[in-house]
């Protein structure tokens, strides 16, 4: 079975704040050690998404892969999925300040629901043609979900396998 492809808009502002700050900025083993029992040999890429998609979450595996649409009708960024775990302390640590609510988007508490994330690139993929794989209508994400099962097997058929798609080889 293929892996799945998580699809994660970025495009505003708090999206692109929380990309920067740790998944294109990796968190360090001194600040996530505290905060979960996992070993990751190193710094990893964190996101995390709130309670309102809990169940999308659940679904996404360890070597799924992640892809970060920043706006331009492109993908920009992608990543290798190598954990989760539900963390609001961890989660709390790395996107509050002291001016900060803590609610997130939507007025959730926090977006504890967290993947960790290693093999994160820049790429460039065009999110009309990844969208046209799933026969979505709209050809940029409106919220944080897995593609669909159709269109990561179009992706397969056409390309040999995800990897390859994602990265270009």
């Amino acid at each position: 079975m293929p892996q799945n492809i998580v699809l994660a808009p970025c495009s505003n502002e708090v999206g692109k704040e929380n990309l920067e700050r740790t998944v294109l900025n990796p968190v360090q083993p001194d600040t996530y050690q505290k905060y979960t029992e996992q070993n990751f040999n190193g710094t990893l890429g964190v996101w995390g998404t709130g309670e309102n998609k809990k169940s999308t979450w659940k679904k996404i595996n360890k070597g799924d892969f992640l892809l970060f649409y920043t706006g331009d009708f492109c993908y920009r960024y992608a990543a290798r999925i190598v954990g989760k775990e539900v963390n609001e302390e961890l989660a709390v640590r790395l996107w509050s300040s002291d001016d900060d609510d803590l609610r997130g988007p939507i007025g959730q508490r926090s977006w504890k629901y967290l993947l960790f994330l290693k093999d994160i690139q820049e790429v460039e993929l065009d999110s009309e043609e990844l969208h046209d794989y799933a026969n979505y209508v709209r050809g940029f994400p409106m919220q944080f979900k897995l593609l669909l099962d159709e269109g990561v097997n179009a992706i397969v058929e056409d390309h040999g396998c995800v990897e390859d798609y994602i990265y270009g080889k």
